[in-house]
């Protein structure tokens, strides 16, 4: 009597990647054993790849795509695939607050006293 393997689609979802992988090994016809394994295989390592080109940005960053050391892409909360040769970057989008004081002489020779605030954050 043959050794059989059985599982079912709850304990998939639980065991994932490799509970489907020993399942295609015990499950499947002896013809098409290999064949499923490598397909599997295959897919698992294509998963693998467009998870490692997907990037994204927190709702308060940044994210510049950048290819051939030109802008592709760029904004705040961003979400995309990148290709092979982009690279990217994040930094933060908080807005900046500068303090200034500026002393100044008119024609007269009286002095004057400028002070004033900016606030300032990188522009989409």
């Amino acid at each position: 009597m043959p050794f059989k393997f059985d599982l079912s689609d709850s304990a998939l979802a639980t065991y994932g990647f490799a509970g489907g992988l020993i399942s295609t090994f015990f499950l499947a016809p002896k013809k098409l054993l290999w064949g499923l394994t490598g397909l599997y295989l295959a897919g698992g390592a294509f998963a693998y790849f467009m998870r490692s080109r997907w990037v994204e940005s927190a709702s308060n960053e940044w994210l510049l795509i950048i290819r051939d050391g030109k802008l592709l892409r760029g904004g705040i909360g961003l979400k995309t695939f990148i290709g092979l040769t982009d690279s990217h970057v994040t930094f933060e989008s908080k807005i900046e607050r500068v303090e200034f004081k500026a002393n100044n002489v008119t024609k007269e020779m009286q002095g004057v006293i400028i002070s004033g605030v900016a606030f300032w954050s990188v522009n989409r």
